[in-house]
């Protein structure tokens, strides 16, 4: 039986809206995993921006810049 992936939640800062995500056990390094709700957990890699809505977009273009220019090629 294979063990279930569990997930500690964590912000940076206070005001942060978006939770990082680390899962338990570890996976593999670079993963950026992150979540507005603590319930559906989204990856960059894979998600972004395609399974967020509008105002999560905004939300996380403003919360992590680096990542949003790194998708537009900017970094």
């Amino acid at each position: 039986m294979e063990d279930e992936l569990k997930y500690e939640f964590y912000k940076e800062d206070e005001a942060d809206v978006i939770w990082l995500v680390d899962t338990i056990p570890p996976t593999k390094h670079g993963s950026l995993l992150f979540s507005f709700d603590k319930k559906r957990v989204l990856s960059f890699w894979r998600d972004y921006p395609h399974e967020l809505s509008a105002g999560e977009r905004a939300i996380f273009d403003a919360q992590f810049p680096f990542w949003a220019k790194h998708y537009k090629g900017e970094q």
